[in-house]
């Protein structure tokens, strides 16, 4: 029998899929996607779309949560579509990325392939070396910086995002405090905060990814973010109108 939209089932979490989400069957047998669950999870599911032979839920209520769940150390995760596995531990997440990849060679391509053990990172933290801050407004209008929720164009603010290096945070929050100080905000002109961090060198290059080729008060927010931040060695302005998905322009200016 199909599942039907808004239809409650308690269900035990098997796995995780490809995107982060739980795995769990229906009595019928029929697959059922939950994100922010882990495997191990006894949860009560709402569902919210029936796909026939698969369906998709929500967690309606956690009734035995997995021992491989931790504490969620962000403020934005959940709705926050930049990271998916925020609940659960590192070394629960590594291997159900290695069994997503042995599944991926067995049941999908259908060949017999060994799956080598999976490597972590020395780092779980703060690891990334670049990173791409919409930029839009927070709920008392001011601007901020942070991630679409997924599946979505709405940012969620996310002022310190574990993923960053520190030091590119607070170069985001700068740069929106400085937009909501000249009141280029809301004019629509700056669409993204492109940074990159040079893991071994620590330079630091600022892209503004914006809708035309002129940025008020340029010169002096050159000279502030320097100062701010000797790491600084480039700072660009990345000219993009177009109404796409695509972040950077073909045009792009050194400040």
């Amino acid at each position: 029998m199909p599942l039907q939209k808004n239809q409650l089932l308690t269900l035990r979490i098997e796995r995780l899929s490809s995107d982060g989400s739980g795995v769990a069957h229906s009595a019928d047998g029929e697959a059922v996607f939950v994100p922010n669950t882990a495997p191990g999870d006894e949860a009560r599911i709402k569902i919210v779309k029936d796909c026939g032979r698969y369906a998709f839920g929500i967690l309606d209520q956690l009734l035995t949560p997995s021992p491989d769940r931790v504490e969620v150390d962000c403020p934005a995760a959940g709705p926050c579509g930049g990271c998916s596995l925020r609940h659960l531990d590192y070394a629960a997440e590594l291997r159900a990325k290695q069994e997503n990849v042995a599944d991926a060679f067995a049941r999908i391509g259908g060949l017999d392939v060994p799956v080598l053990p999976i490597v972590g990172s020395p780092e779980i933290d703060r690891y990334r070396n670049k990173v791409q801050f919409p930029v839009g407004t927070d709920k008392a209008g001011r601007p901020c910086i942070g991630f679409y929720a997924g599946r979505t164009h709405r940012i969620v603010p996310c002022p310190d995002c574990r993923l960053q290096p520190g030091v590119l945070n607070e170069i985001g929050n700068t740069l929106c405090a400085f937009f909501a100080e000249k009141g280029i905000h809301g004019k629509g002109l700056v669409r993204h905060i492109f940074l990159r961090r040079g893991a071994h060198s620590g330079q630091i290059m600022v892209c503004l990814v914006c809708t035309r080729a002129k940025l008020p008060s340029a010169e002096e927010l050159c000279t502030r973010l320097k100062e701010a931040f000797p790491d600084i060695v480039t700072i660009l302005l990345n000219v993009n109108a177009k109404n796409t998905n695509v972040i950077l322009g073909s045009e792009t200016h050194t400040l």
